[in-house]
């Protein structure tokens, strides 16, 4: 039995690693929103970010709110998520109750 758990991690672990080693050569080898084709017609890498949180529901939110959004909870107090971010705990603030009110219209529509 262990045998074959052994197997498991040592494939998903190979896994991991050539997923993480493409990511890095299409980083730095690739510029942005470019592709190549691997198996024509059939498997294209394109070097893209995706800057999708939560299942994507703040795609379409900028960095600075996102990552206003993940100070948030963190438990970062609005001071702490002000001075982080550059902004005023007033901006902070109305930033995050647009973003509580953006997401209770998606989540209770």
């Amino acid at each position: 039995m262990k045998n074959k758990y052994l197997k498991l991690a040592v494939v998903a672990g190979l896994v991991v690693l050539a997923d993480q080693i493409t990511k890095a050569l299409i980083f730095q080898n690739l510029p942005y929103h470019q592709s190549i084709t691997v198996i024509a017609g059939f498997f294209d890498l394109t070097h893209i970010h995706n800057p999708g949180g939560a299942f994507g529901l703040m795609a379409d939110m900028s960095e600075t709110v996102r990552t206003l959004v993940f100070l948030y909870l963190e438990d970062k107090d609005y001071r702490e998520i002000s001075e982080t971010l550059g902004i005023s705990e007033v901006n902070a603030r109305v930033k995050m109750n647009r973003v509580k009110n953006k997401l209770r219209t998606i989540l209770n529509p």
